[in-house]
């Protein structure tokens, strides 16, 4: 990591909602995974709250990147998705929640200035 910090570098994650949600799907809710309408969670910590995951995600990264001595580093996300299909036991691996994950996900990109990740930047 600290040759990383030096040079600049982005972390770079891999960051799936649907590991989450499979994981444990009584508690979370599919909405709140899938970018939909929901009443979302507040963090008592920082005071923000999130209505996705995924910025979720994302700022938990940060504030270990933090919490370590990193706090300057850019999280970058490499990889990201929603299963289509799997076994019986994962539960909402659906080609219509993959689908709307990933509509949903360039909906986000697209209206960037709400996101994580510029919320972040602007600090």
């Amino acid at each position: 990591m600290d040759f990383f910090s030096k040079i600049d570098s982005p972390f770079y994650i891999n960051a799936y909602p649907f590991l989450a949600y499979k994981s444990d799907p009584n508690h979370i809710d599919n909405n709140y995974a899938l970018f939909q309408s929901n009443a979302g969670i507040h963090d008592v910590k920082t005071g923000l709250h999130y209505d996705n995951m995924f910025d979720a995600q994302i700022d938990a990264v940060y504030a270990a990147l933090e919490a370590t001595g990193y706090g300057k580093m850019d999280v970058r996300v490499s990889e990201t998705g929603w299963a289509s299909g799997a076994d019986e036991n994962q539960a909402g691996a659906t080609v219509e929640n993959a689908r709307t994950y990933n509509f949903n996900l360039e909906r986000l990109f697209k209206k960037s200035e709400d996101s994580t990740m510029a919320r972040r930047k602007d600090n």
